[in-house]
């Protein structure tokens, strides 16, 4: 009777060994997948048709002189999960008479909105004046000009 406890004991552990066993059974195989992914730094000159960040984006000026300033907008949004940096380089194909001596290109970076201070001042001083003051913020981004005043 000792002997067939142990031998039923023994049948019980070999079960739940096996049990144990096939539980943690790793499983080796193939497993195969598709991924459609997008640029995450996309560039837009005017904020509704994005290209890929490291496509030239090009603009004629028409006739450009020094001394003149001639602004334009160009929206950059990154679309992934971290930030990332991006930077702007600049070339001329033709300036007026092939020469582009005199030509400064500034580039001005914003974020999503601005906030302007508007201070009543002194006319012949521009010392700032107590009283009438007010802040105008707007979105630098958006396709329309939205504001807020306080």
């Amino acid at each position: 009777m000792k002997t067939r406890k142990i031998f039923v004991t023994a049948i019980c552990l070999l079960i739940a060994t096996m049990l144990v066993r096939a539980a943690v059974l790793e499983y080796f195989g193939k497993v195969e997948t598709t991924m459609d992914t997008q640029q995450a730094i996309v560039i837009s000159d005017d904020g509704e048709t994005w290209n890929i960040y490291g496509e030239d984006v090009e603009r004629d000026l028409g006739d450009i002189y020094p001394g003149v300033c001639y602004a334009y907008k160009l929206w950059i949004k990154n679309q992934g999960a971290i930030p990332a940096e991006a930077s702007f380089s600049d070339s001329w194909v033709s300036a007026p008479n092939g020469d582009s001596s005199g030509i400064d290109i500034h580039h001005y970076i914003f974020g999503d909105t601005q906030t302007i201070n508007l201070r009543h001042k002194d006319s012949a001083t521009w010392e700032v004046l107590e009283g009438a003051g007010a802040d105008i913020t707007f979105n630098t981004c958006g396709l329309t000009f939205d504001y807020t005043m306080d």
